[in-house]
């Protein structure tokens, strides 16, 4: 493997951290958690309880395509055609996500699975490495600029799936009060704790790697004669 090689290995690794960190966050556990805590029901008129059903029913048409949205939720304004299109919307990108995460996966076990049979040990430990440095830093830099100003990084990421109008909803609409901003914060915060466990597994298996190559004595082998430098 050439260093180009070792970098397209690298971001793979990296974007297969991003997707898998949001598997868990899409889970009915997380989603009924979370709610439960920061739900508006208040605001909502609803009991808690109701607010959490109403956020399971999303959370199953969007990760699952299956059921509806009902246009009120007792006796209130539930979901009209504006907030089903936006999550239809979230739909599609998560589905993307998902296939784009499990194609990342082939493709990572099929050159890693080559690199250790041609035992290309050097080539791999040094995509690790760089996947661990560019995996934590991604968070990092995300987290900064969100603490600086959520309210522009917030935008600044729908902006990046979604047409322009089509995720703003007033403050007091259901969607908006069942998944409140500190809702997504959180879900932020824990995508990036994620983020780092990858960050950490992808070093202590570069780790491992270099370990191999000085045969347990410490010292850095060579890089195989002609390999680009």
């Amino acid at each position: 493997m050439r260093r180009t090689t070792r970098a397209l290995i690298a971001l793979a690794l990296v974007a297969f951290a991003i997707g898998m960190s949001l598997l868990p966050l899409q889970t009915p556990l997380v989603t009924r958690a979370l709610v439960a805590r920061v739900g508006d029901a208040q605001t909502a008129g609803l009991s808690i309880e109701r607010v959490i059903v109403t956020a399971e029913s999303v959370r199953r048409f969007v990760v699952s395509g299956s059921g509806s949205l009902p246009e009120t939720v007792d006796g209130r304004p539930g979901f009209d055609a504006a907030a089903v299109a936006h999550l239809i919307d979230v739909r599609r990108v998560l589905g993307g996500a998902r296939v784009a995460v499990a194609a990342l996966g082939v493709f990572l076990a099929l050159v890693i699975g080559a690199g250790v049979r041609r035992r290309r040990f050097d080539d791999l430990e040094h995509a690790l490495r760089l996947a661990a440095v560019l995996t934590a830093s991604l968070p990092a830099m995300g987290l900064l600029v969100a603490l600086l100003d959520f309210d522009r990084f917030f935008a600044g990421f729908h902006a990046l799936f979604f047409a322009a109008g089509t995720w703003v909803f007033p403050a007091d609409s259901l969607l908006i009060l069942t998944f409140p901003e500190t809702f997504w914060v959180v879900c932020g915060v824990a995508w990036a704790l994620l983020v780092g466990v990858f960050a950490a597994g992808y070093s202590v298996a570069g780790a491992v790697l270099r370990r191999r190559l000085d045969g347990g004595s410490g010292k850095r082998a060579p890089d195989p004669v002609g390999e680009d430098a």
